[in-house]
């Protein structure tokens, strides 16, 4: 009895140090993880530095006098140039789309929005940009779709992501209202409007 409990321990032992040894192969487990990224950015020309984006250059439009009596009021855009700039990555075959609204609008103005054709700094499916018309009660619209799925990135680099353009005219389906909503208590020689433009790249 005593011999056979012997030869079990040892049979036991060995059978240890066997299934310890060491071959000439081993694995190892990689875990990747994914997340999925929604940035975007309006900026100037200029390549982006460092750890924030630079703010977009501001846009002054006016109306002014025209030079002939009977003539069309002038109206004048001046602009820097602006770039939209945006990274995303969109799992399962999803796509994106960058939104824009108005924050408000003159009564008897509008203003069109253009997003121009990205440059080579661009990679992935950066989407199609559109040229919207802002005017009465439409402040919002599509300005960039068909981004992705899969990554999308315009570039960080100068003049790089979708060139943007406004432009801006009276609309004279609505000359009457020009000048809605102006508490003047009197004549008013000017009056400014700031406008604020939100862009939100969102999934669709």
């Amino acid at each position: 009895m005593k011999k056979f409990l012997v030869i079990l321990v040892m049979v036991t032992l060995l059978g240890g140090f066997v299934f310890a040894q060491d071959t000439n192969t081993d694995t190892q487990t990689i875990t990747v993880t994914m997340n999925e990224i929604a940035l975007l950015a309006v900026t100037g020309a200029a390549a982006s530095t460092g750890s924030t984006t630079a703010d977009a250059p501001a846009v002054a439009i006016s109306v002014t006098q025209p030079e002939l009596a009977g003539a069309a009021p002038v109206v004048t855009v001046v602009q820097d140039p602006t770039y939209l700039r945006y990274t995303s990555l969109r799992f399962g075959g999803l796509e994106r789309k960058v939104t824009t609204t108005f924050s408000t609008l003159p009564a008897g103005f509008s203003i069109s929005l253009a997003a121009g054709t990205t440059d080579s700094s661009a990679k992935g499916n950066v989407g199609t940009g559109a040229t919207l018309e802002f005017v009465g009660t439409t402040l919002t619209g599509d300005l960039v779709t068909s981004i992705g799925a899969g990554l999308a990135r315009t570039g960080i680099e100068s003049n790089a992501g979708h060139p943007l353009t406004y432009t801006a005219m009276i609309d004279e389906t609505a000359l009457a209202n020009l000048g809605d909503g102006l508490a003047d208590g009197g004549f008013l020689n000017a009056v400014d409007t700031v406008i604020t433009v939100t862009f939100t790249l969102t999934d669709i």
